[in-house]
């Protein structure tokens, strides 16, 4: 009984999720909130779940028992997935708010959402949270409270009784909602749900690396998500004639690149004579600044779903094309210092790709890699044909 009713909530992950979303429609930001800065804010992350090896499509109370056991070595791995790396969301959030001139408070602790009760109200004319936050306001300290609510990690996988449809992806759902503490009123929410495909082979127990490659990046992506719901598009004038430094510089964009190239440190500058076939080398001097020179076009992320063209101009300023980001176009400007070897970008309005400066490395004839100073995050490039 016991493997089956575990597979019974895998299977009935994507109607709770369905019906979670149906309960818990997104809400939009107001204009007026960014102008209350004598509210305080909590940001605040759910009590994690565990990594799962989630379950969909038609299957039979036997189906499942056979797909439970023969998942079971995925199901291993995944219980000692570290999932914390998404709670470093609330960092980001806190820091974000802080900018935009709010008074913000990390709560340190995770909140167990479900071991709230229940709120039930017949006001049909705003949104309310569905937990009854409100107690919360004398213990946090606070007067709203963003908070952060990871549905479910792991992997999902499509079934057909008990024959598999479909290889694993790794996935993440999550729910973030500010909450007035006082009327428990809902003054923005949203639902995501991220996936990450995963690299064949997939079935390598015990560690499952590619798995576990695909999990890591899922996590970092649903952050940003979840972040971009949020403020995307909506930085101030204020802020960008303070040139104030992008918070997201700091997200592993790793998450965005499948196939990321990994530099070698010991290669350094273009290559010359009988080194023009070494890859990755590091780029600087004159052959960098001679790289972003414009006017010149590149394409990034060309085997990816969020791939879009940079355009160098010729005073140094940057133009971002992605048509599958909430922003399609967003212009910034690149500064380019070969004597250090770095490329730094700062953008307005978009977070995507992420500001800062960024190591340059050749990774093939016309291709070059971007790595981010801060993280391990990393951006390809090619010079558009």
């Amino acid at each position: 009984m016991y493997k089956i009713s575990v597979s019974v909530a895998s299977l009935m992950l994507v109607s709770l999720l369905a019906g979670c979303a149906a309960v818990n429609q997104p809400v939009s930001v107001k204009e007026a909130f960014w102008t209350q800065s004598d509210r305080t804010i909590g940001v605040a992350i759910s009590k994690l779940p565990e990594a799962q090896a989630h379950k969909i499509g038609q299957q039979g109370l036997l189906d499942m028992a056979i797909n439970e056991g023969m998942a079971g070595e995925i199901s291993k791995y995944l219980k000692k997935v570290d999932v914390t790396v998404y709670g470093q969301a609330r960092g980001e959030f806190a820091k974000r708010l802080t900018a935009r001139g709010l008074k913000v408070t990390e709560v340190n602790k995770a909140i167990d959402v479900v071991t709230l009760a229940d709120f039930m109200t017949d006001d049909k004319s705003h949104a309310y949270a569905t937990k009854d936050y409100r107690p919360l306001k004398k213990e946090l300290g606070v007067d709203r409270l963003l908070m952060l609510v990871v549905q479910a990690v792991g992997t999902q996988r499509s079934y057909y009784g008990f024959i598999p449809t479909s290889a694993p992806i790794a996935m993440l759902s999550a729910r973030g909602e500010i909450v007035d503490l006082t009327t428990n009123e809902v003054l923005w929410r949203q639902n995501t749900m991220n996936t990450v495909g995963v690299d064949d082979p997939w079935d390598q127990p015990p560690y499952f690396p590619n798995v576990d490659v695909a999990v890591k990046k899922v996590l970092i992506s649903a952050r940003r998500s979840m972040f971009d719901s949020l403020f995307q598009g909506e930085i101030t004038p204020n802020e960008i004639d303070k040139n104030k430094k992008e918070t997201l510089a700091a997200l592993d964009m790793a998450a965005l690149s499948t196939k990321p190239v990994q530099p070698n440190p010991e290669n350094t500058g273009i290559a010359q004579g009988d080194k023009s076939d070494v890859y990755p080398r590091k780029l600087a001097g004159a052959d960098l600044i001679a790289l972003f020179q414009g006017p010149r076009e590149f394409e990034a992320n060309w085997d990816q779903g969020r791939r879009f063209t940079l355009k160098i101009m010729p005073d140094g300023k940057i133009v971002r094309n992605c048509p599958s980001c909430n922003v399609e176009s967003g212009y910034g400007q690149v500064t380019v210092k070969g004597d250090e070897g770095r490329v730094c970008m700062q953008w307005t309005v978009v977070t995507y790709p992420s500001g800062g400066c960024f190591t340059a490395f050749s990774v093939g004839k016309d291709a070059f890699a971007l790595h981010a100073e801060l993280d391990s995050a990393i951006v390809n490039y090619k010079i558009k044909e």
